[in-house]
């Protein structure tokens, strides 16, 4: 009886320490900790206020006059957070399209989720 009751904290306790280290892995390929992150546009923008908050998180990357900027919103632990990211060159990024975000590295493009989801139903 002592044995059985032992043995089932220590069970709980190994699957609560294995599921607590598994992070999302999306699309298989864009990982948690490698700072992707699903997401939505909330805003497009451009100009000074988008160059500002850019490189509040960016501050090595270099801008051109050119570029656009997208304002992906997504949630940490049920809180919204946003994000501006440099959008690619070739976006047609509108708001509300559902994106990936790497908001660790400013070099890593958005990408749109929704034209990857087309790709996996046309397969």
């Amino acid at each position: 009886m002592k044995k059985k009751f032992f043995l089932w904290p220590m069970t709980l306790l190994a699957m609560l320490m294995i599921g607590g280290c598994a992070s999302p892995v999306y699309e298989e390929k864009y990982a948690w900790t490698e700072g992707w992150r699903e997401g939505r546009v909330n805003r497009l923008t451009l100009g000074e206020e988008a160059v500002r908050k850019y490189r509040a998180s960016c501050s090595e990357a270099r801008v051109e006059s050119t570029d656009r900027f997208a304002v992906v919103e997504w949630k940490q632990h049920e809180r919204r957070r946003w994000f501006t990211a440099r959008l690619p060159k070739d976006a047609n990024a509108t708001v509300g399209d559902e994106v990936f975000v790497n908001i660790l590295n400013c070099q890593e493009p958005v990408i749109s989720r929704t034209i990857l989801q087309s790709r996996h139903s046309s397969n």
